[in-house]
């Protein structure tokens, strides 16, 4: 199994679009697209948290436009976990059913695609 790099990970434009589909969501960056299918939650920079579902948390997603992703890291204890500057931190956590967590388009056509433990 490949392990996903932050390298392959950081975004090199500002978030442009959220997309909400069905099941999942898409940050788009530009040419860059990023499909989470895990469990999400926000914290903004004042400390508020909002988890996927609840009230306020897809408007904190919007919110997150026009920022750009400071620093991007994978870990054990979280799937994936974007630092947008100036925002907060959007957390993808291991906690789903699904058998992708994410998979993120690079400008270059790479195309990353990290699966759930």
């Amino acid at each position: 199994m490949h392990t996903v790099s932050p390298f392959e990970l950081n975004p090199s434009k500002p978030l442009t679009q959220v997309v909400f589909v069905h099941d999942y969501v898409q940050l788009i960056f530009e040419t860059e697209t990023l499909s989470i299918y895990g469990r999400m939650r926000f914290r903004g920079m004042q400390g508020d948290e909002f988890k996927q579902g609840q009230a306020g948390f897809a408007d904190a997603l919007v919110g997150l436009i026009g920022a750009k992703a400071s620093s991007v890291s994978t870990s054990q204890a979280e799937c994936l976990a974007i630092q947008f500057q100036e925002k907060g931190r959007l957390v993808v956590t291991h906690d789903s059913t699904d058998p992708e967590a994410f998979q993120f388009n690079t400008e270059t056509g790479l195309i990353v695609v990290q699966q759930n433990i």
